[in-house]
């Protein structure tokens, strides 16, 4: 749970609803979370289930979104986060994509070289450090030549954030968020995008709708353009909810919370709502 204790510590400073008690049982928590994500490092850099090589690719690739995160309420020895770059540039394929790793076991479910590329390229733009550049700028190369094939909202979501992080102004970049309004479901109040595949972190059914609709929200924020779709993403995000005030998984809550740390830019218009605050299974605070 540290990478939801990392978006909550974030929230609370950002909204400025932060207390002594809640802000001493966070970093208690990141502390200890981050010394057991080092645990994790493969030597030479890349991250394992165990911490032993070889590395798994959308593992690092997931790390580094986290550490990015963290980075802003934490103190990250920038030389982890280099490494860890270092890993995924060294993973790319000349023509610009990546692959995963063989055999690909639990990640069966992601036939295609489309998603993984998405996500690596994702978690390398948000980075946003030029010691990147060249790699994102050939994925995301590699991916607009692929943009015909792709049709699941999920995997458009993917690839419309590695665009945005990258070049928010780029025709793809806003061509990928049209497209995907033009997908949305929803009612007055409320809009989310279905999806039909695993994603890659094997969600299926209701909770990889709650990340699919996350994933555009926080595209349409990013980008500042169909920011009114966008709100009512979040109130679809606040209305599903579990009864532990979370989103069913930890990376369904992670996008959601990601999402909503995006709404809370100056121009985004207000949604309203609670979301209890739980860390380690023990409930802290309420935010309004």
């Amino acid at each position: 749970m540290t990478y939801p204790n990392i978006l909550v510590l974030d929230y609370l400073r950002r909204t400025g609803k932060s207390n002594p008690e809640i802000l001493l049982k966070t970093q208690s928590y990141l502390n200890v979370g981050y010394q057991r994500l080092l645990t994790f490092e493969v030597p030479g850099g890349g991250f394992d289930w165990y911490g032993r090589p070889p590395a798994k690719l959308l593992l690092t690739a997931y790390a580094l979104l986290m550490l990015r995160d963290m980075s802003r309420v934490w103190d990250v020895d920038p030389q982890l986060i280099e490494r860890t770059v270092e890993h995924l540039v060294r993973r790319q394929h000349p023509h610009g994509s990546w692959e995963l790793d063989t055999p690909i076991g639990t990640w069966s479910g992601l036939a295609s070289s489309v998603p993984v590329t998405a996500f690596v390229t994702w978690a390398l733009a948000e980075r946003g450090e030029d010691q990147a550049a060249e790699p994102v700028r050939r994925g995301l190369a590699w991916l607009s030549d692929r943009l015909d094939e792709v049709h699941e909202p999920y995997f458009l979501a993917l690839i419309a954030n590695a665009f945005v992080a990258a070049q928010p102004d780029h025709p793809i970049a806003r061509g990928l968020l049209d497209r995907l309004a033009g997908m949305a479901r929803g009612d007055e109040r409320t809009a989310w995008w279905e999806n039909g595949v695993e994603t890659i972190t094997y969600s299926t059914g209701p909770t990889a709708k709650i990340e699919t609709t996350a994933l555009v929200a926080y595209a349409f924020l990013r980008a500042n353009r169909h920011v009114d779709l966008a709100d009512r993403a979040i109130h679809y995000l606040i209305r599903n909810k579990d009864s532990f005030g979370t989103w069913h998984s930890t990376q369904a809550t992670i996008l959601s919370l990601r999402a909503m740390l995006a709404a809370l830019r100056p121009q985004a218009a207000a949604s309203r709502g609670t979301v209890t605050v739980i860390l380690n299974g023990e409930p802290v605070s309420r935010i309004e």
